[in-house]
């Protein structure tokens, strides 16, 4: 129960950040990308909470940032390789970025 409550905490702590950071710069990244920042900053807060409850701060931050950035390179190498699929290594960037800054924010607080 106390491990729901944190993240449900860490998450509102997170959204309300995030949504700040998109209402001051939202208009300079293009929709794809913000799809790409908002999962790369799921996949950390998941990997902070569920992966990682029983680690130091410094290796939920590692743990978070990698995963992210795992999964962004996954789905570009994923797209690069099937047709239909429209290949940007800026995506793979955008879902790191939005990995490192959920991860800095829950390692801050």
């Amino acid at each position: 129960m106390l491990k729901l409550i944190r993240y449900v905490f860490s998450t509102i702590r997170v959204s309300l950040i995030v949504v700040v950071l998109y209402g001051t710069s939202a208009h300079a990244l293009e929709r794809d990308k913000q799809l790409h920042v908002g999962a790369g900053c799921a996949i950390a807060l998941v990997t902070d909470v569920v992966l990682c409850s029983d680690c130091t701060q410094n290796e939920k931050f590692v743990a978070s940032v990698s995963m992210a950035t795992a999964f962004g390179l996954a789905k570009e190498l994923y797209d690069r390789k099937h047709k239909g699929h429209t290949y940007d290594p800026r995506d793979a960037v955008a879902t790191s970025v939005g990995g490192a800054v959920c991860a800095t924010v829950s390692y801050t607080f």
